[in-house]
C-alpha cells in the first residue's frame, strides 16, 4: 500500500474539489459523462473515513511528465491511507 510521505501533502480537500480540477466545467459542475463514476468513487472514499479524518491532496514528482496527484486519508495527523487518482 502507498502511505505518502506527510511532506508531499498539499491542502486538505475533499473528493469533489479534488476531482473538480479536471472533471468540471465551467461553473464547477461535474460533466455529465462523469457522474456515476464520480459519485460511486465519492462514496467509496466516504467509507474509508473515519469521524475526525481529513482528505488531503499531495502532489509527487519531480518533472512535469513525471508526476503523480492523489488523496491521502489523515488520521490523528499521521497519514493511514493514500492513493493516486492522476499521472502525467
Amino acid at each position: 500500500m502507498l502511505i505518502v510521505p506527510k511532506d508531499k501533502l498539499k491542502r486538505r480537500t475533499t473528493y469533489r474539489e479534488f476531482t473538480a480540477q479536471w472533471l468540471a466545467d465551467e461553473n464547477g459542475q461535474i460533466l455529465e459523462r462523469f457522474r456515476k463514476r464520480f459519485e460511486e468513487r465519492e462514496a467509496e472514499v466516504a467509507a474509508k473515513m473515519r469521524p475526525g479524518d481529513e482528505l488531503w491532496e499531495f502532489e509527487y514528482g519531480d518533472r512535469a511528465f513525471a508526476m503523480t496527484w492523489g488523496l491521502a486519508i489523515v488520521r490523528s495527523g499521521e497519514v493511514v491511507e493514500s492513493w493516486i487518482e492522476w499521472k502525467s
